[in-house]
């Protein structure tokens, strides 16, 4: 993360070299940006950056972090008091939320669509493992909640269906990407009702009927 120097810059100059890093790694992935072109656009010299940042991974870890604090901002007014709604509407406010964030910051989508691609695997692994335990123990939380009140099977592996769902959700930004670009906002929202009716009723006709012979 940054370094106390880089906080006690100017604001206008740490937004310049923000903005040059968000136009940089939008457009490559981690292994192909370049700190030359970040400190180009920037007006800084490239020994400047090495004392606002510890190395690329470091300024890449930042964008991360701005990502996961943004998508925090963007829960709806509903999601002030989450356990007021049943298991599945907390789940669709929160992809809702994701899919508004990708529609409103493309560029720190299309970090994110880089990060979980497949040349970008290990650096995904790395630098996600600890946001990955908090995601997923989010999960667990609601799924429980939703087994208390009775609107989630109670056999279920929790540790599997909180897993599931958090990759899910990190896949929402990857998978519609040209959604996003074409500004079709309605046709994203009526993709997360459909993953929702699916993750409600689920795909099997015959389950049912099975467990009944």
């Amino acid at each position: 993360m940054p370094k106390d120097t880089f906080y006690n810059l100017p604001e206008e100059k740490r937004q310049t070299i923000y903005e040059a890093a968000l136009d940089e790694f939008s457009i490559h992935p981690f292994k192909q940006a370049s700190i030359n072109r970040v400190v180009e656009a920037a007006g800084i010299a490239k020994g400047s950056f090495y004392q606002y940042f510890q190395d690329k991974k470091d300024l890449y870890k930042f964008l991360v972090e701005e990502i996961f604090q943004k998508k925090i901002a963007y829960l709806t007014p509903e999601m002030q008091n989450p356990f007021n709604m049943d298991c599945f509407s907390l789940i669709r406010e929160l992809f809702r939320s994701g899919v508004r964030f990708a529609k409103d910051n493309p560029k720190l989508a299309k970090i994110a669509q880089h990060l979980m691609s497949n040349s970008e695997k290990d650096t995904y692994l790395e630098i996600m493992e600890e946001k990955k335990g908090e995601g997923i123990q989010i999960y667990k939380m609601i799924l429980e909640k939703g087994m208390e009140k009775g609107d989630v099977r109670g056999d279920i592996n929790l540790d599997i269906a909180a897993f599931f769902l958090f990759q899910l959700s990190n896949s929402l930004s990857d998978g519609f990407m040209d959604m996003f670009h074409q500004g079709d906002e309605a046709q994203l929202m009526e993709r997360v009702e459909d993953m929702i009716e699916i993750l409600k009723y689920g795909i099997s006709n015959n389950r049912l009927e099975s467990e009944n012979e």
